[in-house]
Order: structure tokens, then sequence, then C-alpha cells
């Protein structure tokens, strides 16, 4: 099975290095952090299913540390039907909230359960969903009156 690359900068050495991805046999993949770890996620079919699988990459910089997290498996009750692009957003205790990009959806899931939940949100249409990952780096710091 040959897998998409995936392309990044290494700016300790202004250079480009091309990695492996994590064994996803689907084409929609979508690639996101989870966690503080590069995470992907891809839906592909097996035996006429549909499955969603989340890979983390346990090792920050280490291509061979991906390990599969979750591999959801899409039913007739699934709130989205098929297709899409999905980005996890918090997992705890073998449970995952992930946002269906291509619906615009909010779904969790957990590992106990045979099905996933479709989280209803008034208004959801006109929001977006950015996971927030905290730093120590003040913006103070970045942007100083001689940058501007």
């Amino acid at each position: 099975m040959a897998t998409r690359p995936i392309i990044s900068l290494d700016l300790d050495n202004d250079k480009f290095e091309s990695n492996r991805m994590p064994p996803i046999n689907g084409k929609e993949t979508s690639v996101g952090v989870f966690g503080g770890c590069l995470c992907i996620c891809g839906l592909h079919w097996k035996e006429n299913l549909n499955y969603i699988d989340v890979w983390v990459m346990k090792k920050n910089g280490d291509w061979e540390s991906w390990t599969k997290m979750f591999s959801i498996k899409v039913h007739d009750s699934f709130p989205v039907r098929g297709f899409g692009y999905y980005l996890p957003i918090y997992s705890s205790n073998g449970a995952l909230l992930m946002y269906c990009i291509t619906h615009r959806v909010l779904l969790y899931y957990d590992q106990g359960w045979t099905d996933v939940k479709h989280v209803h949100c008034r208004d959801f249409y006109g929001f977006q969903v950015i996971c927030h990952t905290p730093t120590l780096i003040s913006l103070r710091d970045i942007v100083t009156r001689e940058n501007m």
C-alpha cells in the first residue's frame, strides 16, 4: 500500500524533508495537532464498512512512533454519512470528541460504544472549531514596537 508523504520544514537547517505517514488506506485524510502531537485521521473502507482511524505520532519528530489511537466503525446510524474530513479535539479515558470538517458537526465516541453520538450545538454553522494549544511564549515578546 503506497501512502502519501508528509512534507515538513526543519527550521534549524531550513530544509524540507519527506516523511512517511502511518499506513492509512483511505484517500480522505486530515492532519492536525492532538494532545500536542501530530495527528492524522483517515476514512477508509474495510469489508464493506467505513472506518475512521485516528493516528498520533507519540514522540515528536519520531516518524516510527505512529500509533493508532482509535478505529471507529461507521454504522448506518452514524450522524455523518460516508465521506468527510475529521479532526480530533479531545480525548480522555477512551472517549473522543472530534469535529467533522466537511459537515461541520461535533461527534462524540467512547470505545465501549458501538455508535458515535452527534453533539448538537445551536447555530454551529456560523463557527469554526480551532484547537487551542497553550504556550508559554508571550505575544508581547514576539511583537515589539521595533517589529511593527
